[in-house]
């Protein structure tokens, strides 16, 4: 219950900054900053983050899930208030 997995795609790692590309030392830093916020939460600072880092338009898509574990469901009203996702759909520049 207190773990997440998250999923990227390479664009995440190879954003262009100043200092090269955003690379696995980066992303480490910033999921293990944030690894106890919700995963909306953290996707958002790790959006942020790339934000921040990039330079230029990029040429890679960019894409990161984060998914954790929720109680199981005791009938429809706990359904209710656990919604099963968001999607966001983020810019490329």
């Amino acid at each position: 219950p207190d773990e997440t997995l998250c999923l990227y795609t390479d664009g995440v790692i190879d954003t262009r900054g100043k200092d090269g590309r955003f690379g696995m030392r980066r992303l480490k830093r910033v999921l293990c900053e944030h690894a106890g916020k919700p995963p909306d939460r953290l996707l958002s600072e790790l959006e942020s983050a790339l934000e921040r880092f990039q330079v230029g338009a990029q040429a890679d898509d960019t894409a990161a899930l984060a998914l954790r574990p929720v109680a199981p469901a005791s009938g429809i009203e706990s359904r209710e208030r656990h919604p099963r996702g968001r999607v966001r759909t983020l810019p490329v520049n």
